[in-house]
């Protein structure tokens, strides 16, 4: 059966990701935990979405697309091209790269899109880390699920799952 695996803001390779996220005694510790949990959850016939903000160095690009899986997708995040990382190397590791992806009702983005442009969709993102968009009321808004590691353990989840949380 094939899954669709989501996962955002991973910053395998930033070395100074500990000064955003705790929790880990080490940069080195922080990328090869979130890569293991990344790569031993994707199974071959998954298709793989990632919500930008992925690797900051080709090391951790590359090791990211040798995870085996049906189609590896990338949409943009602020952070996903730099000096270490190109254009092409992207290329190269993704089947597909999006600014913005819209499938099954949703879109998928990084940055959260304004609420005048979901048109009646939901809207599956990165970007906000450990934060969440509330609604008038001040409750979670649930046409966003913000999907970033920051928000989920540390581990991918299934698109499945995002949607149950929401019909719930």
């Amino acid at each position: 059966m094939s899954r669709f695996v989501l996962s955002a803001d991973l910053h395998l390779g930033h070395d100074n990701i500990l000064k955003y996220r705790s929790g880990f005694d080490s940069p080195e510790e922080h990328h090869n935990i979130l890569f293991d949990n990344l790569a031993s959850f994707v199974q071959r016939r998954d298709t793989l979405i990632l919500l930008g903000d992925i690797a900051t160095t080709p090391f951790w690009l590359e090791k990211v697309a040798s995870i085996q899986c049906t189609k590896k997708v990338l949409v943009l995040g602020n952070h996903c091209t730099n000096m270490k990382v190109s254009g092409k190397m992207l290329a190269d590791g993704f089947n597909e790269i999006h600014s913005m992806l819209s499938k099954r009702n949703t879109w998928f983005t990084h940055c959260p899109i304004h609420p005048q442009e979901l048109h009646g969709k939901i809207n599956v993102h990165g970007h906000l880390h450990d934060s969440i968009i509330l609604d008038d009321a001040g409750k979670p808004d649930p046409r966003y699920i913000n999907v970033s590691v920051d928000q989920t353990q540390f581990r991918p989840v299934l698109f499945g799952d995002v949607v149950s949380q929401i019909t719930r």
